[in-house]
């Protein structure tokens, strides 16, 4: 984790949850997702559909990458997730 990002997450985890840092960084990720994701839906009041939807998503996903909340095992998880959601593999094409 990046030094700063890292306190953050530790101050967090000891004060929700009796000193896990992990737990912290991951609470930190979702607020940090769930407040770009708000942000982009109050400047853009357009409606959003498709890839305009998951940019968002994905520019928080990646910060939150940067930053090392999250681990790179959930990272990959939420990537194939939003690949099966825009790709929608096994929907009907007739």
């Amino acid at each position: 984790m990046v030094a700063g990002f890292d306190q953050v997450a530790q101050a967090v985890g000891s004060l929700m949850f009796g000193g896990d840092a992990v737990a912290g960084g991951m609470l930190c990720g979702f607020a940090v997702i769930v407040v770009t994701y708000l942000v982009f839906l109050i400047l853009f009041r357009e409606h959003h559909g498709g890839i305009n939807a998951v940019m968002p998503l994905a520019m928080g996903i990646v910060f939150v990458a940067v930053a090392g909340w999250f681990p790179i095992w959930t990272i990959l998880f939420v990537v194939i997730i939003l690949a099966f959601v825009l790709l929608n593999p096994l929907g009907d094409s007739g």
